[in-house]
């Protein structure tokens, strides 16, 4: 029986660290990317609040041309009004594209996360061409309901 309450006392500190972890984050947004400008690039991206000052911005694509590099950035504003950059244009790594036409990044900005207001994520086609967007997706922030969907409770 005391065996029993201390994994009980251990499973409830574990419980109450890993709470205590995910609400010392930040808001978090989510897009789902869209083809542009007659490319076939689709993807994901997230961007999350670590800090009073930290953001992490993360992208995923797919269909993109093998051995290319993109340029990735977070805007003001919704898709297509060519808001400004959300943070330093040089914190964003270029999506490098590999053999199956995939590519991930993950970029670290040192300005607050936003609550609230229009944002979205774009892929420019390349670094001599930022003006052609081939992907792009609003972000939408999540509400704490949307967090537990999808923390990975098995659903």
């Amino acid at each position: 029986m005391r065996a029993f309450r201390r994994v009980l006392a251990v499973g409830g500190a574990v419980a109450g660290l890993a709470a205590a972890t995910s609400s010392a984050s930040g808001p978090e947004w989510k897009a789902v990317l869209k083809p542009g400008a007659g490319s076939s690039i689709t993807g994901e991206a997230e961007v999350e609040g670590k800090g009073d000052k930290a953001t992490e911005a993360e992208i995923s694509i797919k269909g993109a041309t093998a051995g290319a590099e993109l340029p990735w950035h977070v805007h003001s504003g919704k898709c297509g009004s060519d808001g400004p950059v959300v943070g330093a244009d040089a914190a964003y790594p270029l999506l490098k594209v590999k053999r199956n036409g995939e590519a991930e990044a993950e970029a670290k900005l040192d300005v607050a996360t936003p609550t609230s207001g229009d944002y979205h994520v774009n892929v420019h086609k390349s670094a001599a061409e930022p003006k052609t967007i081939v992907a792009c997706g609003d972000l939408v922030l999540q509400s704490e309901k949307d967090k537990a969907k999808t923390s990975g409770s098995g659903y």
